[in-house]
């Protein structure tokens, strides 16, 4: 029985036994012994015929009789022997439901079980299920940017355990728009128990999760598909898991909003200047990363000594449509805020230019004209 109370793992071709506990909440006692009338039935709906039905149960809709060292008064409570069987039926999970009922009476009402029982194959060292397939059939910008994260998660329906850290996906073939991978044929290892977090391998019946990063910047624009499977040290296993991406051309493209007004700036201090920009591009913006203000000159007088280098003033300052978000994204507009230091220099009113670049990829054809004042 999974941490959660509610899983149940059992072999295809075996068995487990657990007991559910009953507490007499009504008026009447509860007779015990083998000819009790009090017995545990399947429900939902009551009186079904389980899949998961063994060899000792009293029937197929009819589990086994309350068990208790005498009668059970209201108050009291009893104990139901539940064995669940594989039955020989394939690897996956089934819903089953029981509650207690007085046979030729009634059902004892508010103390119904449901589990999920997973049946496993103990012939197989590693065996898998998807549970949480990759995102698949979606599309990239070739910019720095265009990268996506996916989710996958698998429930483990083998023998052994996989251990956090070591159990990998993994293509035939090499995959270019392989992101932050060991290599390109093998995905980062399995890094959460989704069934018990914390824990350090993913047992029979628990559920096991991986996050991989698939990126396009540089790619040329084309379809790139692929296949996942897991890899153990047998090789592959468990099922295929489709994965195909289109890289279509970055379009680095902006629209002017609005700028300050003329700042003052102390001669020997320094003052705020910003403008805003909306992002028409077919990719996000980061803020507070290599999207950065520029001086459109060979240098700047007003450069601030907290400058990120001599001709970029710093990043995308944030989200004006969104303020707390850490990118701007196709229609939002994005702020640069650009600090002016007077440096030493005489009273005068004059003005720059600053543009916009994706450092490390490209510059932008942005440019805008603030006006300040030495004061």
């Amino acid at each position: 029985l999974s941490a959660d109370g509610r899983t149940v793992v059992v072999p295809r071709n075996g068995s487990t036994t657990l007991r559910l506990s009953s507490r007499n909440t009504g008026n009447v006692s509860w007779p015990v012994g083998s000819s009790s009338p009090v017995r545990l039935g399947t429900s939902g709906p009551r009186g079904r015929t389980s899949a998961s039905q063994s060899s000792a149960w009293l029937s197929g809709a009819r589990v086994s009789t309350l068990v208790a060292p005498a009668a059970v008064a209201p108050g009291g409570s009893g104990t139901f022997q539940l064995p669940l069987a594989g039955n020989g039926r394939p690897v996956g999970v089934t819903t089953e439901a029981f509650e207690p009922v007085w046979d030729g009476q009634s059902w004892i009402t508010g103390n119904a079980s449901t589990f999920s029982v997973v049946r496993i194959d103990p012939q197989y060292s590693r065996l898998a299920l998807t549970v949480l397939a990759p995102t698949t059939g979606f599309s990239l910008p070739n910019a720095p940017s265009g990268i996506r994260t996916l989710v996958i998660r698998m429930r483990n329906v083998g023998n052994d355990p996989w251990t956090l850290g070591q159990e990998q996906l993994g293509t035939a073939s090499a995959y270019p728009l392989a992101s932050g991978w060991p290599s390109s044929t093998r995905t980062p290892p399995l890094h959460l128990n989704v069934t018990r977090p914390g824990a350090t391998a993913v047992y029979p019946g628990e559920i096991g999760e991986w996050v991989i990063k698939v990126g396009a910047f540089k790619h040329s624009p084309a379809t790139y598909a692929t296949s996942l499977r897991l890899v153990g040290p047998g090789g592959f296993y468990g099922p295929s898991l489709p994965l195909s991406v289109k890289v279509v051309a970055a379009s680095f493209t902006y629209q002017y909003v609005a700028r300050s007004g003329t700042v003052s700036v102390p001669r020997n201090g320094a003052a705020w200047t910003w403008v805003d920009i909306k992002n028409t591009s077919n990719f996000v913006w980061p803020v507070g990363g290599s999207m950065r203000s520029t001086v459109l000159a060979s240098s700047s007088p007003s450069r601030s000594p907290s400058w990120y280098t001599a001709l970029r003033p710093g990043p995308l300052s944030y989200n004006r449509t969104h303020p707390g978000l850490s990118y701007v994204r196709a229609g939002e507009v994005a702020r640069f805020r650009i600090l002016l230091a007077g440096n030493g220099r005489a009273v005068q009113s004059r003005s720059e230019s600053f543009g916009m670049s994706y450092d490390g990829w490209r510059a932008s054809t942005f440019s805008v004209s603030l006006a300040y004042r030495i004061v």
